[in-house]
């Protein structure tokens, strides 16, 4: 039986939802300064935006928040850098079950998320 259920108008789906406490997690933490949380249909979710991520030591990350299915990411980043072009870092979240699923969730979102921030910046050349 799936816990999620289906936003209401105007509120983020379950996955951003989850990000979003990943994040708060970093947050806390001390190892990100903070992050803003597109409003639906708002400016930047209509620039591909979900998360606009700051970073400790004054460098953000835009983060784009797909939910995902195996069978289909393939196809939804292909879509998506289509469409938005600018945003890179697309994380593909998937709908938990449970309390321990969405606690193993965030733990994975965590690990991808460092991982491909730290990308970003290592292959990150100005001039």
């Amino acid at each position: 039986m799936r816990t999620s259920k289906p936003p209401k108008k105007n509120q983020p789906p379950e996955t951003e939802l989850l990000f979003a406490e990943m994040l708060e997690g970093l947050k806390n933490e001390g190892r990100i300064f903070g992050f803003i949380h597109a409003k639906s249909d708002g400016d930047m979710d209509g620039e591909g935006i979900d998360f606009n991520v700051f970073l400790i030591g004054g460098l953000s990350v835009a983060v784009q928040i797909k939910s995902s299915s195996d069978k289909k990411i393939a196809e939804h980043l292909r879509k998506h850098q289509q469409i938005h072009p600018l945003i890179l870092l697309v994380m593909f979240v998937r709908r938990v079950e449970n309390e321990t699923d969405r606690e193993e969730t965030k733990k994975e979102l965590e690990e991808e998320f460092v991982e491909k921030v730290n990308y970003f910046i290592k292959n990150t050349k100005l001039g």
